[in-house]
């Protein structure tokens, strides 16, 4: 790299405002009207021969009045100084913080009204010099003509394009400034406040609610340079052409209340696209967050059918959405052909004296080209306006949501007398199934056990040293971590946070007696437990601890039964029968205090490797991938892939072939009205037809109108065509991406969900097919049309004038040049915005479903501050792309304007030599004049195109991602219909690992289950026990060894036999899926409404009587209006009602209490007699009666048999088990086998 490129990659990057200590007023004014300052990042993008593509590094830092934390604090202190709801007003607090940009960017649309204006009436005085003056005084007539059309252009190039800079600034203020509220109210809800809430809608008000409020920001000087333009216009048309111009004017005015009808119903279709939008969005995130528990009970196909069920719905709207769109693009385009039209015919019928001139042609075209877009745009102004209010309509309600706001940590203090937490009276309104699960216990907690993990790795989470009880990568969600370790991730978390109140809701439940003996001792009850000086309040099952406690609450259905010592509970008697159950249950499984002399050998069979960090331990490693993209250009392939989306060839060939006969006829349409005018005083032959002077009056003024009028019919039909034809294959595009890319990502493995942050996969489902259903739509329509449009004005200017050839050849290598210095730097930034939008996503999902965590560890300010940053790169990378787009556009019109200049001065020059024709030389300047916006429109939409594709572009990557194996089962490997008839369980030799360069979670396991048997798995956590459950569903595939099933090997069979065929699995980690009881429990509607009730009867999750009514009861996102326990309960109906061969218990009853254990355990013996049943349990006690124990130790089966023989060697890994738990405990398990 040369020293010039190094001593620009060196220095400072800043924006023109925040440079007045070095840089003169002067240079600063130039900066920032010309966007010179982005000559540094173009560059960059360049002449980094290092580096293949822009980074975040290489843009300007997002100015400090442009900073989310100061948007948000600003616009707080602005929206909520009134106390009053009904006095906030969201519209006025984005006014007065956009205000700033969005007042100098009205001057600038005004010096480009005055512009447009201009520009027509110059180039009637230039047609009127060649029209009325001799030869040898055009040039000196016209030339200032001139060279006044070339400076109005180059003045309204400069305002237009600053117009738009300072507008979009000012849009994204508001847009930053909202995503960071709205995130930071996220997190600040109450329960109260959550209610009703779904993620979808969530992500929709953060991702599109706020876009729409960007998007209208851009137009929001439209409001009154609209109206301004038209009043302006229609003076000087009535100037040139009388009264009869308002005929024209009233024929575009009729246009309004059509276009306000058509973008009306545009609105009411969009709404209800929305609604299929949101509902599609829930079901998807639903899915990817229960994405493991999809693929173990094989629901893929289930929420395929309901997505794709929604989908087909929203495309059946979008297809009406396009279609009207698509309706409204015609009427922009031909509402000034008919207005035209319209005015002519008056003006030649009201007067036979009226002839019609090319000075008075042509800038009557120029004129109502003129006023097009302000009538014609009204509509779709006020569309964008609707869609903005529409989103204020739903910000708003949402931020009067009830929140809470973050609790300092010094604002609790107690005397050393005085209770630090204290409840009286207290009522709580619990929206769940009414049993002993569930009652009370959870309700008191701020969160459940499993905790709430975010993107990142474990020393984000926890504290090096000593506090870290786990170490290793974290991936999306909870995806990396069985429950076990998760738990424990979490009180390490808890700990770190040093807090003075602590509530644990069942952390013991996951774990293994020795393990939740070691947890309960170093942080809740020793002289050093890091929670030694905090308030306790732990929510458990395990009641052996309880005479470890100081006091008890004992809460039996809902209230308070009991609260107390541990002595005063031994003297308890209890009235109520079912408090004296719960007691006398509780006070037999409690051990005695002797088990504190355990000897420290008792525990040794087992493998402690994991228990405790040792100095050397490395926490690193970050398994999340790096989001991929392209850099510089996008590939000609994305753009076939988009062709080929949308029909390939045929579609191709027919969008072409419309697209000729829309530019035929509507050029036609101006050289007729060129051979109209060429009739003024003589007569015209065209293709052997002679037509009359136009001063023989009416009947040869009606010849002219007959064509013209015909011409404009074939006109208006060929634009429809094509219009609606692009639409057409832009939707069928969306159809075939979303279908590919919902299947591939439903059958891709567990680790790819692991290594993905579900932020990034939940964006392409949501802003990406956005942008590909909607708005890669309308601008590769655009673009098709620019091209045809470049196209015929190449050939309209080069046969009237060939030498314009000659200035039509460098100008557009110039714009080629333009475009490709541009065009590398553009794409990346554009990838920039859209890779930024990615941390965005992914942190309001962690916010929305770890809220309740990050207020109970107070680190609102943590995830606030991340936020910020990621907002900031954000705002960042999309504000150097529109100024990116805004260097380009200003270029691009400067280099028209010389097109402009040259047509001018060559048509001056040449009457000199040859006689011109008016009407030729209007066209000439007409199309010059077009040539410039069509130049602008094909390059803006061709980088737009460029910039959006890249949308479609991640969402194809989403198509290559890693694959399961297949899903049906081969006709070789065919099984029967009534396999699994027994229910054979058996491992050989089985060895997994999850990811390669990983170690063996399974090291040659080998083992088997007879059919019928019931088999407890045990072991420390870490042994083993969940990889077992992950190889026998295929989680993940095997390293070597075989898993047969009643004689059949798994591995040969399709996914959805291992995983649909008489196995299921209750798992550690219980996600409902479906949106009531009914679609839960039977998610392909297989059984009636009276067996779900019964099983929901057996479970006791509903009481008697029971009415139907309760299988209709909504369940939240995942279950989670339910607690774990009974999410655990509801997976137990559903395995009642479809009563599998075999039927796999990962920790199933971790989260319920030990009477509802011990019912359950008794209805597993009586339920599921033909079952095999594989257990991996912490509480030994439910499968001491099991026909046969599997302990798991490394990986490995260190041994297996009837407990009781595995009690008889003292020595054994199950004995030792056994003894952990405390002598008065392990007596009882032992004489549970004895008797």
């Amino acid at each position: 790299m040369c020293k010039e490129s190094q001593d620009k990659l060196s220095e400072p990057r800043r924006w023109p405002e925040e440079r007045h200590v070095d840089r003169n007023w002067f240079s600063l004014t130039i900066d920032r009207w010309t966007f010179r300052y982005m000559n540094d990042i173009l560059d960059r993008g360049k002449i980094r021969d290092d580096v293949p593509h822009l980074t975040h590094d290489d843009l300007f830092p997002v100015p400090s009045t442009m900073r989310a934390e100061f948007l948000s604090q600003q616009f707080r202190s602005l929206y909520y100084q009134h106390r009053d709801k009904k006095e906030r007003q969201l519209i006025t607090t984005l006014w007065k913080m956009a205000a700033p940009t969005f007042l100098p960017a009205g001057v600038c649309q005004l010096i480009t009204v005055a512009c447009q204006v201009a520009l027509p009436l110059l180039v009637r005085e230039l047609l009127q010099v060649l029209e009325e003056n001799p030869k040898q005084e055009v040039i000196s007539e016209g030339l200032p003509y001139a060279l006044a059309l070339f400076f109005t252009s180059v003045l309204n190039a400069f305002g237009n394009h600053r117009h738009r800079h300072l507008a979009m600034k000012s849009g994204i203020v508001m847009r930053a400034a909202l995503i960071n509220v709205l995130y930071q109210h996220v997190l600040q809800l109450t329960p109260k406040g959550r209610a009703g809430l779904t993620s979808g809608e969530v992500t929709n008000l953060l991702a599109v609610d706020t876009q729409k409020l960007y998007e209208v920001a851009q137009e929001g000087h439209l409001v009154w340079s609209l109206p301004l333009t038209v009043i302006l216009v229609t003076y000087f048309l009535v100037r040139t052409l009388g009264w009869s111009a308002l005929v024209g004017v009233a024929t575009l005015v009729l246009f309004v209340p059509i276009v306000e009808r058509v973008t009306a119903a545009m609105m009411s279709i969009r709404s209800e696209r929305v609604k299929y939008t949101d509902r599609r969005i829930e079901i998807s995130t639903a899915m990817l967050q229960g994405i493991k528990v999809t693929k173990l009970n094989n629901y893929e196909e289930s929420y395929r059918e309901r997505i794709e069920k929604v989908r087909e719905a929203e495309l059946a709207v979008l297809r009406k959405e396009m279609a009207v769109w698509a309706t409204t693009l015609m009427m922009m385009v031909v509402s000034p052909v008919l207005a035209t039209a319209a005015a002519f015919t008056t003006y030649v019928l009201v007067d036979e004296d009226h002839i019609l001139t090319a000075a008075k042609a042509f800038a009557v075209l120029l004129l109502f080209a003129a006023l097009r877009f302000p009538i014609n745009y009204a509509g779709r102004l006020i569309g964008k306006a609707s869609q903005a209010l529409s989103a204020i309509s739903r910000i708003k309600p949402f931020l009067e949501r009830e929140t809470r706001e973050p609790t300092e940590k010094s604002a609790l203090s107690a005397e050393d007398n005085e209770p630090l937490l204290s409840l009286r009276n207290a009522g709580f309104e619990i929206p769940s199934i009414s049993n002993n699960t569930g009652l009370g216990s959870l309700h008191l907690s701020l969160k459940d056990g499993g905790g709430s993990f975010s993107v990142g790795r474990v020393e984000s989470h926890v504290k090096r040293g000593e506090v870290l009880c786990v170490c290793g990568p974290v991936g999306s969600g909870k995806t990396t971590f069985v429950s076990g370790q998760k738990q424990r991730v979490s009180l390490a978390r808890a700990a770190y946070s040093q807090p003075d109140v602590v509530i644990l809701d069942d952390p013991l439940s996951a774990l293994d007696a020795g393990t939740s003996k070691i947890v309960f001792e170093r942080l809740i009850k020793s002289h050093d437990a890091f929670f030694s000086n905090a308030a306790v309040i732990l929510v458990t099952h395990a009641s052996h601890f309880l005479h470890k406690v100081d006091r008890i609450l004992l809460v039996v259905e809902g209230s308070n039964k009991f609260l107390g010592t541990w002595n005063e509970f031994l003297a308890f008697e209890p009235k109520d029968k079912q408090t004296i159950r719960a007691v006398e249950f509780m006070r037999s499984s409690i051990q005695d205090g002797d088990d504190s002399k355990k000897k420290d050998g008792q525990y040794e069979g087992l493998d402690h490797r994991n228990d405790s960090v040792g100095q050397d331990t490395k926490i690193g490693g970050n398994l999340m991938s790096v989001e991929e993209r392209e850099h510089g250009l996008s590939s000609i392939l994305v753009w076939l892939l988009w062709f080929r989306r949308a029909g390939g060839f045929s579609f191709l060939f027919l969008q072409i072939l419309f697209m000729a006969i829309d530019r035929f006829a509507y050029v036609a349409v101006e050289f007729w009205l060129a051979t109209w005018v060429r009739g003024a005083d003589e007569p015209v032959e065209i293709m052997g037809i002679s037509f009359e002077p136009q001063t023989n009056g009416i009947e040869a003024q009606y010849k002219y109108l007959l064509v013209y009028a015909l011409i404009v019919a074939v006109s208006v039909t060929a634009t429809l065509l094509r219009s609606e034809w692009a639409v057409t294959g832009g939707v069928r595009a969306a159809q075939r991406v979303f279908h590919s890319m919902l299947a591939r990502v439903l059958h891709a493995p567990m680790s790819y969900f692991e290594t993905t942050p579900m932020g990034r996969i939940i964006n392409r489902f949501t802003y990406d097919m956005e942008v590909i259903d909607v708005l890669l739509t309308q601008i590769m329509s655009v673009f098709l049309i620019s091209c045809s449009w470049y196209v015929a004005g190449v050939v309209i200017m080069c046969s009237i004038l060939p030498w314009m050839g000659l200035a039509i050849l460098p100008v557009t290598l110039a714009y080629w040049q333009l475009l490709l210095h541009y065009r590398r730097t553009g794409a990346d930034l554009q990838r920039l915005d859209a890779v930024a939008r990615s941390p965005i996503q992914a942190m309001i999902s962690e916010g929305l479903d770890g809220a309740a965590s990050i207020r109970v560890f107070r680190k609102e300010h943590n995830f606030l501050s991340r936020f910020y940053k990621a907002v900031d790169t954000n705002s960042s990378a999309l504000l150097c792309f529109i100024s990116s787009q805004r260097w380009l556009g200003l270029r691009i019109e400067l280099l028209g304007s010389l097109i402009v200049l040259t047509s001018s001065v060559l048509v001056i020059s040449l009457n000199q030599v040859w006689e011109l024709d008016p009407g030729a030389v209007g066209l000439l300047i007409l199309w010059s004049g077009n040539f410039t916006i069509t130049l602008g429109f094909l390059v803006d939409s061709f980088s737009d195109v460029e910039a959006h594709i890249t949308a479609i572009e991640r969402v194809d990557a989403m198509t290559s991602v890693p694959q399961e194996k297949a899903m049906l089962t081969d006709a070789a490997n065919a099984v029967p219909d009534s396999w699994p008839n027994h229910g054979k369980v058996e491992f050989q030799d089985v060895c997994l690992r999850y990811r390669p360069g990983l170690p063996l979670a399974l090291n040659q396991l080998s083992f088997v289950v007879s059919p019928g048997q019931r088999c407890g798995v045990v072991g420390r956590t870490g042994a083993g026990k969940s990889s077992l459950t992950v190889a026998l569903f295929r989680i993940v595939e095997l390293d070597s060894g075989r898993i047969m099933l009643d004689g059949i090997d798994l591995a040969g069979l399709g996914l959805s036999d291992v995983r649909g065929r008489g196995m299921s699995i209750i798992p550690q980690d219980p996600f409902l899926t479906g949106t009531t009881l009914r679609e839960c429990l039977d998610p392909f509607g297989l059984k009636g409404d009276g067996e779900i009730l019964e099983a929901l009867k057996t479970v006791r999750l509903a009481g008697e009587p029971a009415d139907l009514q309760v299988l209709d009861t909504p369940v939240q996102e995942g279950g989670s209006n339910y607690s774990v326990g009974e999410r655990q309960l509801l997976n137990i109906a559903s395995a009642l009602l479809s009563q599998p061969r075999v039927l796999v218990l990962d920790e199933a009853t971790a989260s319920i209490d030990y009477e509802t254990d011990a019912f359950v355990q008794q209805m597993l013996r009586t339920r599921f007699t033909k079952t095999t049943l594989i257990t991996v349990a912490h509480r030994l006690n439910t499968i001491m009666d099991y026909d046969t124990i599997l302990v798991m130790n490394e990986g490995r089966a260190a041994e297996m048999g009837p407990p009781k023989e595995l009690l008889l060697n003292d020595k054994s890994l199950f004995s030792q088990l056994v003894d952990a738990t405390g002598p008065e405990s392990s007596k009882a398990l032992r004489n549970m086998v004895t008797a």
